[in-house]
This record gives C-alpha cells, structure tokens and sequence, in this order.
C-alpha cells in the first residue's frame, strides 16, 4: 500500500538527549508533492548530513515508477538540491532506502527494485556514482539488514548470508554466517565495529508440516562473529530456548568491538554483551520490558541507548542507557504518551 506523504528533516525524535546539542532543528521539507516514503538520513563526524527516499513519478505518459532521491547538507549549511541515486531509467518500485556515511563524509546508499538490491557511493561534496546491482532477485520482502563503521568497513545481510565491502571499496562474494548444520536460517541484524569485526545475529528454526501446510517453528537466537583478518565465523551457539517466533534481536557495537545484542521473549527485552574473542553474558533485564526494542546504537566507548515503544502508551517512545561494562541502567525521563508522537 502506497501512502502519500512528503520527507521531511529532521527525520527522527530523540529519546534521550544527545551531546553537543540544546534543541532540535525546525523541520526542512526535503521531497516533492507526491508519494514519498523509505526516508533514511546519516550524518559524519563534522556534522555534513545526507538523506535519501523514495518518490513515486511519472516517467512518460500515464506510467508512473518510484526513483531513489537524495539531498545533502554540509556542515552549518542548508540542503541542496535533489539529486536521483537510482538509474536514469529505473526498474518499478525502487523502495526501502538506507544511507550510511564514514567519519570523513563519504555516503553509502541501499535500496530494493524489481531487479534486487542495489548500492551507490556519494564522495563528500560530490556526485552520487553509477548504482551497482548487488544481489539480484533480493526483493522488499527479503530479509536485509546494512552496517558500516566509520571508517568505511561495511556488511549488508542478504537473507542467509551476509556480502563485505573493505574500506578497499571491493565488494566480496556473499558468504555463509551460520555452519551448515543450520538447515533453516532467518537474519535479525548485523554490526560493525571500527576495528573490522561484524557481528551477526540470526534465528535458526525448524518447519513443521501439517498435510498441505508447512510452518516455522522452534526458532532460538544465535550471533555469529567475524574477527577482522579472518575468514571463519564465530558461532554463539544457541542464546535462547525454542520460541514460537522470531528474538528480533537487534546489534549495537562499539571501536573496542564490544558487541550488545537486544532481545525479547514474550513481554519481557533483555540486553547480552560479548567482548571479542569472549562468551556472551547472561541476559540482564532492562527497565522498559513492556514494549518492542525498536532501535539499539552504541557509540565509540561503548555507551548504549535502546529505544522501546511501549504498547500500553501506543505513541510514547522511550529510551535506556546503559554501557557496555556495566549492567546497570538509567532510563532517559519520564515516558508521556505524545512525547515523541509516531503517527500510524
């Protein structure tokens, strides 16, 4: 289903306050009138910021196709203009867009079409490159997942396996996270950490057939590591017991490569942490347990914020912090329905 809707910046509400910042931004309209959504938006060290969406157009006669736009801001600027990231002569439906920059401002772009995923490069203060299929056959439904360090190491999830970029700019031939006693694999997210080690966490499940109709079942959360300068995955082994559906088991990752992986298991979010080279902790709770993990970053010394929506307040958006060598937490104020409003 298609809503009409423009993209505005800022894109996101805070939970928590952030460093270095006393108030946000009165809000930039950065799309056309018509049908816009699959916002993303980065920003890097010095502050130069990029947003891409998709924008639904005509392109020729009463044919109508979804482009891949973008605009870009430098630091203490205003928004320039827009610029298409997507082929001149796109494929239908080019959607779910995700951006990611490096420290020094280079962006790195993520979309679907009708022919898989796609990826394109945007150097600072430059043009955005020719796009590049990266996997055909990958469409919106698939389950994808992107993460880049800041220094231009990146990994995107491609169902069961997951595709590396180096900060060579060589994209490398998708590999296998999980070991082959795995029959059926579901990616959750993947995180990586400036000292190049991707972590990956994934559900391995079993399908039960009744008859005519098969279904998942059993599904327990693992997290694979990959020590940068190595080629063999780091299996957690199982971290959960059999579940009726998927942990939804999000990845925040700091320079040291202490990784904190959320997860729920019925009403209850829990937060492990892993060092590398070490075994993952036992799950501590955390204080907002009655809602979905809806976001989880970390930032270079291991310093954590999860966001939860909290289903009893519907549009309350609340944060926790905690760091990643401690167990204990703070929870960012007071959560008031409306205080960072989501609309439905």
């Amino acid at each position: 289903m298609n809503k009409a809707m423009l993209i505005f910046a800022p894109l996101l509400c805070g939970a928590a306050s952030l460093a270095h910042a006393d108030s946000w931004t009165t809000s930039t309209r950065l799309s056309g009138a018509s049908f816009g959504s699959g916002s993303s938006a980065a920003i890097d060290a010095a502050g130069n910021a990029v947003a891409t969406w998709s924008q639904r157009t005509t392109c020729g006669g009463n044919f109508s196709c979804d482009l891949v736009w973008s605009r870009a801001r430098p630091k203490g600027g205003q928004w320039g203009p827009v610029a298409v990231v997507s082929a001149a002569n796109p494929v239908l439906h080019a959607n779910a867009t995700t951006v990611r920059m490096t420290e020094k401002g280079a962006a790195t772009a993520f979309w679907t079409d009708y022919n898989g995923l796609n990826t394109a490069d945007k150097p600072l203060g430059g043009a955005w490159r020719k796009p590049t299929l990266l996997a055909a056959g990958v469409t919106f439904n698939s389950a994808t997942a992107f993460a880049e360090d800041r220094l231009g190491d990146t990994a995107v999830l491609i169902d069961g396996k997951v595709a590396l970029r180096r900060t060579d700019g060589i994209w490398r031939a998708p590999v296998s996270y999980a070991p082959t006693s795995a029959r059926h694999v579901s990616p959750d997210d993947v995180a990586v950490s400036t000292g190049g080690d991707i972590v990956v966490s994934w559900e391995r499940y079993d399908i039960k057939c009744v008859k005519d109709e098969c279904s998942p079942i059993n599904y327990v959360l693992h997290a694979s590591r990959l020590r940068y300068g190595t080629t063999a995955w780091q299996d957690s082994g199982p971290l959960t017991a059999p579940s009726s559906g998927p942990h939804g088991g999000l990845l925040a990752i700091d320079d040291r490569g202490r990784a904190g992986l959320s997860t729920q298991v019925d009403a209850s979010n829990t937060v492990r942490v892993q060092a590398p080279g070490g075994k993952w902790s036992s799950p501590t709770a955390i204080p907002l347990s009655a809602g979905r993990v809806e976001g989880f970053a970390s930032d270079a010394a291991g310093n954590a914020t999860l966001l939860v929506t909290l289903y009893a307040l519907m549009t309350a958006i609340c944060g926790a912090d905690r760091t990643f060598s401690s167990d204990s937490y703070a929870t960012a104020g007071a959560c008031k329905p409306g205080r960072c409003a989501a609309g439905s």
